[in-house]
């Protein structure tokens, strides 16, 4: 997350989430919303916004793309 983002109190960095959601996250299948994301860092951000904001714990997954790549999610279960 940019600091000039990361730096804005909890409820101020909706509009980045919420754009970050529209454009980047969809059905991971089943009942899981969600992303995959090569950088920790910005879902770690983005974790711990959601966390302040919706006092739901979530957690990053690692991946290994194409036995190569790192590769990380981050979901909320909606049913």
């Amino acid at each position: 997350m940019p600091s000039i983002i990361r730096n804005l109190k909890h409820h101020e960095r909706i509009p980045f989430i919420t754009g970050e959601m529209d454009t980047d996250w969809g059905i991971l299948g089943g009942d899981r919303f969600g992303v995959h994301c090569a950088s920790k860092l910005l879902l770690k951000d983005i974790k711990n916004t959601l966390e302040e904001l919706i006092k739901i714990k979530l957690n990053i997954r690692k991946f290994k793309q194409k036995n190569k790549y790192a590769s990380y999610q981050i979901m909320i279960r909606y049913r």
